[in-house]
């Protein structure tokens, strides 16, 4: 639950800077308000993952190889953390199909959930965190799930997947890895900093437990 939070409250930092950039979008290349709000809603998803997964930041990267290859080793034990990454990349599969047509077909579903998956797996050599076949297999899982979710979906109204074109999937994705890469760490402890000892008490032991660094300048 504090991870979850965290993730929350980073999104919403990252949202500062996203919605001005879709809003030039929607002006020079969108055109359609509906699509911009779409797009925003993944890009809040996709800033949500990233910080989750406790992927790498400019304030704060560092190489470490600690990496898992052998296939199902702890999956079933620790049940808990398997059903989260099945869980974390459900919204992805059902996404994907409701927003673009090009991703109907189950096949492309899966390979882009499977590519950002193994994108968030290297990345995680530069964050201290560990590097898992496991959470491939699982995020891939979670990704069929909410395919099946979206396929459902679609065949009660099928008007909900205009004829998008992928790219601007590709567009959303570079925006969000810039964003948080980039600039939401400058502006994420900053506010921390200035909230420390303000918010409530029980939002302080849920971001304090996630040890956050102070802003290195």
């Amino acid at each position: 639950m504090n991870r979850t939070l965290l993730a929350f409250f980073e999104a919403c930092v990252s949202a500062v800077f996203f919605i001005p950039a879709l809003a030039w979008l929607h002006r020079k290349r969108f055109h359609d308000l509906h699509k911009a709000v779409r797009y925003g809603t993944l890009a809040f998803y996709l800033s949500a993952i990233y910080s989750l997964a406790g992927l790498p930041q400019i304030l704060y990267c560092s190489f470490d190889a600690n990496c898992n290859f052998q296939p199902f080793l702890y999956m079933f034990s620790d049940w808990r953390s398997t059903g989260l990454n099945v869980l974390l990349f459900v919204p992805l599969g059902m996404m994907l199909p409701l927003l673009w047509a090009d991703f109907r077909p189950l096949w492309k579903t899966l390979l882009a959930g499977f590519g950002i998956s193994f994108f968030i797996e290297t990345l995680q050599l530069f964050s201290l965190r560990a590097t898992d076949i496991n959470d491939l297999m699982t995020n891939t899982s979670g990704t069929l799930v909410g395919y099946c979710i979206g396929r459902f979906i679609l065949k009660v109204s099928a008007r909900l997947a205009p004829p998008d074109s992928h790219g601007d999937f590709t567009l959303v994705c570079l925006m969000v890895l810039l964003i948080m890469f980039f600039l939401q760490p400058f502006l994420f402890t900053a506010l921390w900093e200035l909230l420390y000892g303000r918010i409530p008490r029980f939002l302080f032991f849920s971001f304090s437990s996630c040890n956050i660094p102070p802003l290195m300048v």
